[in-house]
This record gives structure tokens, C-alpha cells and sequence, in this order.
């Protein structure tokens, strides 16, 4: 039974106290920090949490892990059990951080809930596919492009998949994001400035071509050469801060 239930919802549980201890050592949650653990299952990372004196939330969706965790941590005043699907959970109001374990098969839904948040954790510390952490920390890409002005991403280190029971076919990576301490775009222009960087990154022709189907031409053309732009460069050639300048750009000359 319990191997169905892990395979249902994609769960890989980390089996060493000693590699969470450590995991959880290279992140900044110190005592009395609230503190978000996504899909807590078995409770080791619970557990860490709480040894570091930290007031956890532990999310859990399978009845019969909830159970458990009932089971190991009665009458913890510093821990809130929640039976409920993390993605329909409604987000803490006040400051928090995050630390989970995620099941694979919804990690870019519960990092897309996250950053998208009206108020975002202030640290975010995620045991993701390794392949999927390298992408999401790759310069220019439409992730980065969408989400680098309000936020910085990492990977802090690997983790191999033998760490895991049962034993997923590949191996993970510890995937950290915090929001900067100073925005490179102020948050009220985030709608706007991520709807711009979706069309102008398009079906993958220039960043010109693309932007000239939602704006007049003429207006294109004054901006990229107010900025100094070719007209053939592909999404994947601007930076943060050029993506930043076009969009404040366009916006300025739009009104």
C-alpha cells in the first residue's frame, strides 16, 4: 500500500537525518522563523525544522501520511498539521519562508503558486529534479526573463538519487529562490512587465517581429533605437536589465 500511495503522488522521501541536518544547515531558517513544508510525508524534514527551533506549517495531501505525522509529533505548539492539496492552500499574509521536499510531478506548479503569490515567501528552499534546477537557474531564458527583477535563484547543491527512497531515475538538486532586497522593477509593474516579456518572446522569432504584432511599427523602431538595439536579436540574446529598459521604454512612449 505504501508503495502505491508514493507512487501516486510522486513521492521520493529523503532517508538520512544526516543529509536533511545538513540540506537544511545551508539555508537561512533560524529560530522562530515561520516556515512552509510542502508535501511533508514521513516528517523528516518537519522534524529538522523543529530541532532548529523554527514554527512550521507541514502541508499533506495523503490521509495516511497526514496520519503519521499526527502520530510522531503530538502536541507540538510550534507545528500546524494541514490536511489539504498545497496548490488550493492559501498562502501565509505575514512573512514566512519555505522548505520542502516536492513531488516531482507538480514542482513547476507548486514554483509557478510561489513566485506568482501576492506575497511570495521571503526564502524558498526546494529538492527538485536536478535537470529541471539547472534549467530554472539558466541566464535568458523566459523563466528568468519573467521572474529576475523580484527574485534571485540558485542551486545551493546536488543531491544524489540514492538519497531517496524509492529510488527515482534521476537525481535532485536543492533549488533556492529569495526575493531581492532591492527590485529591480517595482512589484506594481509586475502584471504588466511579464504579459510584455511573454509576447515578445513569442513563437521564437526576433524580439522586434514578435513585439511588432501587439504595437504599432514606427513605435518599435523609436524604441529600439532609443536603445540601441538590433532588430534580429532573439529573446535568449537580452539580459534583465535590457529586458528592463525596453519594457520601461515602451511603456513610457505607449502612454
Amino acid at each position: 500500500m505504501t508503495n502505491s500511495r508514493r507512487k501516486l503522488y510522486s513521492q521520493n522521501f529523503l532517508c538520512s537525518r544526516k543529509l536533511v541536518s545538513s540540506l537544511v544547515g545551508n539555508s537561512s531558517i533560524e529560530k522562530n522563523d515561520l516556515v512552509v513544508d510542502i508535501g511533508a510525508g514521513q516528517g523528516i524534514i518537519t522534524a529538522e525544522l523543529l530541532e532548529r527551533g523554527a514554527n512550521v506549517i507541514a502541508i499533506e495531501i495523503d490521509t495516511y501520511w497526514y496520519s503519521h505525522l499526527h502520530s510522531r509529533f503530538p502536541n507540538q505548539p510550534n507545528l500546524t498539521l494541514v490536511h489539504a492539496d498545497f496548490l488550493s492552500w492559501p498562502l501565509p499574509q505575514n512573512s514566512y519562508k519555505v522548505f520542502a521536499n516536492l513531488p516531482f510531478s507538480v514542482e513547476g506548479l507548486i514554483i509557478r503558486k510561489l513566485l506568482d503569490a501576492p506575497h511570495p515567501p521571503q526564502d524558498c528552499y526546494l529538492i527538485i529534479m536536478d535537470k529541471f534546477a539547472r534549467r530554472l537557474t539558466t541566464d535568458h531564458n523566459l523563466f528568468s526573463s519573467l521572474y529576475t527583477p523580484w527574485f534571485e535563484f540558485n542551486i545551493i547543491r546536488y543531491v544524489s538519487r540514492y538519497s531517496f527512497r524509492p529510488v527515482p531515475s534521476i537525481d535532485a538538486a536543492l533549488f533556492h529562490f529569495s526575493k531581492r532586497q532591492r527590485p529591480l522593477l517595482d512589484w506594481s509593474h509586475r502584471h504588466t512587465y511579464q504579459q510584455f516579456v511573454r509576447r515578445a518572446f513569442g513563437n521564437g522569432q526576433s524580439v522586434y517581429r514578435n513585439l511588432s504584432h501587439y504595437h504599432p511599427k514606427n513605435r518599435i523602431d523609436r524604441i529600439f533605437h532609443n536603445l540601441s538595439l538590433n532588430h534580429h536579436l532573439k529573446p535568449s540574446h537580452l539580459s534583465p536589465t535590457t529586458w528592463i529598459n525596453l519594457h520601461r521604454t515602451l511603456t513610457k512612449i505607449s502612454n
